[in-house]
């Protein structure tokens, strides 16, 4: 679900970005993979 979120706010944003800009995650991929993080 995560990957079908993050792919399709890839194609909604597809315009041309200038090359090292940083880029946030959609939200609800953060979300979906919080538990899956290490943080230790």
């Amino acid at each position: 679900m995560a990957a079908r979120l993050l792919v399709a706010h890839w194609y909604r944003s597809r315009e041309a970005v200038a090359e090292g800009a940083s880029a946030e995650v959609p939200l609800g991929v953060r979300d979906l993979l919080a538990p899956y993080r290490d943080l230790g």
